[in-house]
Order: C-alpha cells, then structure tokens, then sequence
C-alpha cells in the first residue's frame, strides 16, 4: 500500500506535465474522488474477469471497541415472516461496497474473524435458507436497506464484516480513523500494480482533454497563419 498524499502528488504532476504549480486547478478531494472511481473500477473488472480479490484491498468494520458491530434483535418481515427464529440487525448502517456482476463485495460476516463465515442470503430467499435439512441451522446473513440482518440461534452481541469498499475513507472514518486535520496522511488500500493503472488511467484522461482543447483551436488565427 502507498500513502494516500503521495498518490495525489504524483497525480498533481500527471496532470501539471511533471511542473508543479499554483495554477493546478483541482482540488485534493476531486482526485481523491477520481482515485476512489477508478479504483473500484479496476477491482469490479478484476472481479467480473473471475480474479480474486487481493487480500490488502479488504477492510474490517471495528465498531465501537474494536470489538465489531453492536446488533440488537428485531422482527423482520419481507414477503413470509420468518417465524420462530431470532433475527439482528447491525446498529449501524453498512459503508457502501463495491458491487460486481454476481455480489456486492462484502468478504466476510461472522461474530470472530478465526471463526466460520456467516452463510450469505437475501431478503427473499432467506425464508427458504433457514428451512434447509441440511444448512437451515447454519448462521444467514442479508443486507436490506445498507443495513446487515443475521438470523441464528446462537448469542450475538457484536458483529464481524469486512469488506471492499467504494470510498475506503468513509470505512477509515466509521473507524475513528481518520484524522479530519489531515485525512489522506493515511495508507490508501491499494496494490502497487493497481496504482500504476491508475496513473496510466489518469494520463490517458489528460491527454483525451487536451486533444479536446487543442481542437477547439482548430480554424481560429494564430500569430504564424494571420494574413499581412
């Protein structure tokens, strides 16, 4: 992994020619936003192509304590109810994760990271996963509505997610993490091959603007086609 600063000078100089200046007119926060799209477009290609995802770009929810997050029981209904079985639901809501053709990349839902991740459903087909012979007993999770549900009959007081997110600062930030003083002074969650895709991505975005720019000047006079 690079810093976070690090990568938005030398996309500073991609974008001033290598001349560092005043005159560059984009802020910290826009490239920042334009590292995080290209990012998550790079890992969602990764991904859709069958690639795994590699381990550094994964990041764990602490939650309050660093223990995960806090659930509390509620009664979920969503087409059939799911009678008789105990549901949680995260306190908080879920950072938004990078989707891909299949699933979005949540990675990992469980009560402890050493232990058997949760068994993935959804919404709808929950009612039919918990009525399973063989896997009905195993722990469900769900997302509905950016928020995680798990159904099991064990005891849960806290909640282990890790996942790829779209803005992994927003992840930094749901972790206390995040300096507000100084907040890309941190290690960006990239692999260092990822970083040079995503310079030659930038380059190749300036120099499309340019070639409009210079088009733009196409039939004007300049100083060597002015009729005496």
């Amino acid at each position: 992994m690079a810093k976070l600063n690090e990568i938005i000078y030398q996309i500073k100089n991609i974008k001033s020619g290598g001349i560092q200046s005043d005159d560059v007119k984009i802020s910290d926060e826009q490239i920042v936003d334009q590292i995080n799209y290209y990012r998550a477009k790079l890992i969602r290609q990764e991904v859709d192509r069958g690639g795994k995802v590699d381990p550094l770009l994964i990041q764990s929810l602490l939650g309050t304590g660093d223990n995960g997050l806090e659930v509390e029981r509620v009664k979920f209904n969503r087409g059939q109810p799911l009678s008789g079985k105990t549901v949680f639901k995260a306190k908080l809501k879920l950072p938004k994760a990078i989707s891909t053709s299949k699933n979005n990349l949540v990675m990992f839902v469980g009560d402890n990271l050493l232990g058997r991740p949760y068994q993935r459903s959804t919404p709808y087909k929950v009612q039919l996963d918990v009525t399973r012979s063989i896997t009905g007993l195993v722990p469900k999770w769900f997302e509905f509505n950016e928020s995680i549900y798990v159904i099991t009959e064990d005891p849960l007081t806290n909640l282990v997610v890790q996942l790829v997110a779209e803005n992994p600062l927003v992840v930094l930030e749901f972790n206390n993490q995040l300096d507000p003083y100084n907040p890309f002074d941190i290690e960006y969650p990239l692999s260092s091959t990822m970083i040079d895709s995503i310079y030659k991505l930038m380059a190749d975005t300036e120099d499309k603007i340019l070639g409009i720019t210079d088009d733009t000047n196409d039939g004007q006079d300049s100083p060597t086609n002015k009729q005496e």
